[in-house]
């Protein structure tokens, strides 16, 4: 199905722009030279060699043009956003995201952290999960979103995919810009 860009985004204003080449670098560029907020990708089913590449280009961009990369499945209007409840620059960056996403689509909120097993855990790191949800309902409050928060023991790739498929229509995730290592892929890549 074709939906045109001015139709699917009622409200907000939509400037389309032709660009010779590869729309992707079309898009690096643009949010390079201008204030760009948002920047959303689709990343098509395909063959899964081929989806983790484009969820790779998809990352890269994002930390290449340090703005938010949206990454679409076909689906609008979330009525669900989870956040990992993270205290790093990144994690603060998507939780702010996620935050203005809520308010704008007068979505449920949930900010999920996830504390490893406890042989791998450090001792304090079930205070620092409350603490970083403590973190996501403050800022939520200044603009008077309801945060549910929770706190998870186990994997966290695992405990945030089987939250988003239980309890959500679309997951925020923060990307750190600084990571360089090409072979190692981050949290974000893999989910």
């Amino acid at each position: 199905m074709l939906v045109r860009a001015g139709e699917a985004t009622e409200g907000v204003e939509v400037e389309l722009r032709a660009w010779p080449g590869s729309p992707v670098g079309g898009l690096a560029q643009i949010a390079a030279d201008e204030s760009v907020g948002v920047i959303v990708r689709e990343v098509r089913q395909s063959h899964p060699v081929f989806a983790v590449w484009a969820a790779r280009r998809a990352v890269d961009l994002a930390r290449r043009t340090r703005t938010p990369v949206l990454v679409v499945r076909g689906t609008s209007s979330y009525g669900r956003i989870l956040v990992p409840a993270r205290r790093t620059k990144a994690g603060r960056s998507a939780v702010r995201t996620a935050i203005d996403l809520a308010v704008q689509m007068k979505s449920e909120l949930t900010a999920i952290a996830a504390v490893e097993p406890a042989f791998l855990a450090a001792p304090d790191a079930p205070q620092e999960a409350r603490h970083a949800v403590g973190f996501v309902r403050e800022e939520a409050a200044v603009l008077g979103q309801h945060v549910k928060g929770r706190i998870r023991r186990g994997n966290p790739a695992r405990i945030l995919l089987e939250t988003t498929r239980e309890s959500a229509d679309l997951l925020v995730l923060g990307v750190d810009a600084n990571h360089r290592d090409r072979f190692q892929l981050g949290l974000s890549a893999h989910l």
